[in-house]
């Protein structure tokens, strides 16, 4: 019997009563470690690339919708009231800005037309594509 160890009931008392705060930073950390392994996964990944894509696509079809938009209020209009029925330059870019415009206020929310793109300019260059796809096709 000289082997035994006896623990005095405080310290058990003390163990069963643990307040939450001692869990607290137990518990972040393992939150914080099961968040970084996911992070770091191929589903994560998978995941955020799937929604950039989705975005991307969705600015290009509000782009689209800008242009065809700006081509039946805007272009048809200037280019009948045009003598030689050809848009100045001023006019290409009214109606880059207009398309631009459109396709912002028509984008499904949480999609930044403009950042998807990659910035203004190069949003522009998308619009004048889309332009000459459209012409080609006629």
């Amino acid at each position: 019997m000289d082997n035994i160890l006896i623990v005095p009931p405080e310290t058990l008392t003390l163990v069963s009563q643990g307040s939450l705060d001692q869990w607290v930073p137990i518990i972040a950390m393992l939150v914080g470690i099961v968040w970084t392994v996911f992070k770091s996964s191929d589903a994560y990944r998978s995941w955020r690339t799937r929604v950039s894509e989705e975005k991307f696509d969705a600015a290009i079809r509000a782009l689209e919708a800008g242009v065809q938009s700006t081509y039946d209020n805007y272009v048809r209009r200037a280019k009948a009231e045009a003598p030689d029925r050809k848009l100045t330059n001023e006019q290409r870019s009214r109606a880059r800005f207009e398309a631009i415009q459109h396709a912002v206020s028509v984008a499904p929310a949480r999609v930044d037309v403009i950042k998807e793109l990659g910035g203004h300019s190069q949003a522009i260059s998308v619009v004048e594509e889309i332009v000459q796809e459209r012409q080609t096709k006629k």
